[in-house]
Formats: C-alpha cells, sequence, structure tokens
C-alpha cells in the first residue's frame, strides 16, 4: 500500500500468543502502559508494539486488510491478528 509508514498493536501483557506472533512478523515492543486496561474487574497492562516500514521483513505472513476511508481520513486497519485469543488492537500511520 502506497504511502503505509507504521503499524501499530496495542494488547494485553498476559496474551502470549500475539506477542509471539508480533515479535515473530518483525513488531518491535515500544513499551508498556501500565494498568491501562479495565478486564474483568482489574487493570491491567497493555504492551504497544510498532512495525515500521523501513523494517519491514518481505517474507512476514502479517496479513493486513485494508479499508479505504474518505477523503482526508486514515485508511482503517481490519484485521491483522484474525484468530488469536485475547484482546488486541491495531492501528496505522499512512501518509497521504
Amino acid at each position: 500500500m502506497r504511502g503505509l509508514q507504521r503499524l501499530q498493536i496495542e494488547t494485553l501483557s498476559d496474551n502470549a500468543a500475539m506477542l509471539r506472533s508480533a515479535a515473530r512478523n518483525g513488531f518491535v515492543r515500544e513499551g508498556v502502559m501500565r494498568s491501562s486496561a479495565w478486564v474483568m474487574g482489574d487493570f491491567l497492562d497493555e504492551v504497544l508494539l510498532g512495525l515500521l516500514v523501513q523494517d519491514w521483513m518481505h517474507d512476514s505472513k502479517v496479513s493486513v486488510a485494508v479499508r479505504p476511508s474518505h477523503e482526508g481520513e486514515c485508511d482503517e486497519v481490519q484485521a491483522i491478528s484474525a484468530g488469536l485469543p485475547g484482546s488486541s488492537s491495531v492501528e496505522m500511520t499512512h501518509a497521504r
């Protein structure tokens, strides 16, 4: 996709499957947001992972479905961790 600069994943710190999958696909652990997610009556930590275009591994198995946006808005990533357990969200930075 032209102009794609960055993919970002935010997932619970205990979501081992997502963390392994992200690492296998070139994502870098960029930080921890302490006690940022309210889950079943407790605050849990979330891990922030990022993948920059220049770090992209050409043999990566990451699949990204992108829904085109309206004029002036960022495209939206539909799915990147389909089928993996736990809670994760994905964001992307896209330059027009």
